[in-house]
């Protein structure tokens, strides 16, 4: 009986083994992680828009400023070649440092990331700056150099001379449209908006899968996992043997002097990856596949997990004699039994061997779970697997280490291996450091984002308020307030910032509701969340407005009067 229990799950486990060698193409190049994936590209393109953003915004200011030297340079005999090569050679200094800035930012971040990421981007270290990547860095350059100077040295209209010359800043011949400029602004806004919004969601999920309750007590528990000796079958006098000598370790870890008491369990609580098993009912029909754990009667009082109705397994002392009991989770037995009765019924892992539902354990909490079926799960009295495992309770600030107990499993069989011997607050902080390197990514992209908006949004006011200055001139000679001047100014140039704002929350909803439909994990909504970004957007583009304004109204007004 018993070697037909445990056969059947022996092999079930090297079904998944099996399936474990074939890996999907996004698997192999992102692992676990496509969320840490796609937050990290997501994040990319956004920054990479308002920085696209940004650079046209300079562009079109620093043209419109030059353009009555350029017309002057022209006036004296400069060819249209001349003012190109000019130009030229001033784009392609700051094309040059910006590429090399670049590449050193890329470098330092690729170095960053494998230290921080390489288990949660096992290709992480494939990321190279290589000779291609050169080649390309020194093409955008010179493509972006010869674009600007393209552009800029055409602003000189060879046909008009007299009247750009005779332009001071006053009209609209040396102005950028009011309307290209409120444009580029409304588009800063909305997009650093949209990536503040994504990062509000995404940090909001890492955080509650980092300060969850696991339900169950981590500390001072350790895992202990030895593999089987070599030669041992699956025969029912090997199972016998097996389980005889897992009773025999369980003792030995017992009598160490930092160690108050042993439990045995085939996979831990911190489990990092998923483990299931069909579940049949009485008339062995399959109720589902759920998550499972072989564990003993001593298993919930150390891990100080609740058993909300029943009991906990009957005490193994004889290992010939199988104990067909199971307990479910919470969740599960409410799943199966939604008039609250699973005490007393009858389940089946094999046919013909019923087992009894003896006690419903508290649902308990690992990060992964994204969904309510993750909660399901059910347990089953120890046996031998295909290693063995120990939860061990210590003396709090205790350690366990493979020093400690390789000496006592020698004396027991020479053949024992140690597998691994960790804390369970350990194996915790390994499943969630994926969410709290996901919170830090966020938060820096975050910050980019907003330091990025804020200085294209300072860059183009800042110029529109200089195209101003005579206009703000005259308004302040002719008696009007500081503040009144300044707050007509601010009206004006925090429209834009509310357009932006405005289609910017539309479009997130929108986007969030695409990519519920479309991924595979989980998103949740918190609309307080994503409007919370709204408050620090306006903050910043408030700031952005004031400095420039508040800087052109406190100079005297005759000097903004002057045609320089």
């Amino acid at each position: 009986m018993l070697n037909e229990k445990y056969t059947a799950s022996e092999a079930s486990e090297a079904g998944d083994t099996a399936a474990a060698q074939i890996v999907s193409l996004q698997k192999l190049i992102v692992g676990d992680s496509s969320k840490v994936a796609l937050l990290l590209l997501s994040g990319v393109i956004g920054l990479l828009l308002i920085a696209i953003t940004n650079v046209t915004n300079l562009f079109l200011s620093r043209a419109a400023q030059k353009k009555r030297v350029m017309a002057m340079q022209a006036a004296v005999g400069a060819k249209p070649k001349d003012l190109f090569i000019s130009m030229f050679a001033e784009s392609l200094i700051l094309s040059t440092i910006a590429g090399v800035l670049g590449l050193l930012v890329a470098g330092w971040g690729f170095v960053l990331l494998e230290e921080l990421a390489a288990e949660q981007l096992p290709r992480i270290s494939e990321l190279a700056i290589d000779n291609v990547t050169l080649l390309f860095t020194g093409f955008m350059v010179i493509f972006l150099a010869v674009i600007f100077a393209k552009l800029s040295s055409r602003v000189v209209n060879y046909k008009a001379l007299q009247t750009q010359l005779q332009s001071s800043g006053k009209g609209s011949g040396l102005q950028v449209s009011k309307r290209v400029r409120h444009f580029l602004i409304a588009m800063q806004v909305a997009l650093a908006t949209l990536l503040l919004v994504g990062a509000s969601v995404v940090i909001e999920e890492a955080l509650e899968t980092v300060m969850h309750p696991l339900g169950f007590n981590e500390e001072d528990v350790f895992y202990l996992r030895v593999d089987r000796p070599k030669g041992a079958n699956y025969s029912d006098e090997s199972l016998i043997e097996m389980n005889l000598l897992t009773l025999s370790i369980k003792q030995a870890l017992s009598k160490l002097p930092q160690v108050k008491e042993v439990s045995r369990s085939v996979i831990p609580a911190t489990f990092k990856g998923s483990n299931s098993m069909g579940l049949n009912d009485k008339n062995d029909k399959r109720v589902g596949s759920f998550a499972f754990n072989m564990v003993d009667h001593n298993y919930f009082n150390i891990l100080e997990l609740p058993l909300i109705k029943g009991k906990t397994f009957t005490e193994q002392k004889d290992p010939r004699y199988a104990i067909n009991e199971i307990i479910l989770s919470e969740s599960l037995a409410h799943e199966l039994s939604p008039d609250g009765n699973a005490i007393g019924k009858f389940f089946q892992i094999q046919p013909n061997q019923p087992l009894k539902v003896i006690g419903i354990a508290k649902d308990y909490y690992r990060p992964g779970m994204e969904s309510d079926s993750g909660y399901h799960r059910y347990y089953l009295p120890y046996a031998a697997f295909e290693s063995f495992g120990f939860d061990i309770k210590v003396e709090e600030g205790a350690q366990l280490t493979r020093e400690t107990v390789l000496p006592l499993l020698l004396k027991l069989n020479p053949n024992l291996r140690i597998r691994t011997v960790v804390s369970h607050t350990q194996q915790h902080a390994e499943l969630i450091y994926k969410h709290k390197l996901t919170a830090g990514l966020t938060i820096v992209l975050g910050l980019l984002s907003l330091l990025l908006a804020a200085a294209g949004i300072y860059g183009v006011l800042n110029y529109s308020t200089q195209m101003r200055r005579y206009e703000l001139g005259i308004h302040l000679s002719l008696g009007a307030k500081t503040h009144r001047v300044r707050n007509m100014a601010m009206k004006e140039s925090l429209l834009p910032v509310l357009v932006g704002l405005f289609f910017s929350m539309i479009l997130s909803f929108v986007i969030f509701l695409v990519i519920r439909q479309q991924v595979s994990f989980a998103i949740s909504l918190n609309v307080l969340g994503m409007l919370s970004v709204v408050p620090i957007m306006l903050a910043v583009a408030y700031i952005a407005c004031y400095v420039p304004i508040q800087a052109a109204i406190s100079q005297d007004p005759i000097k903004s009067l002057r045609n320089e």
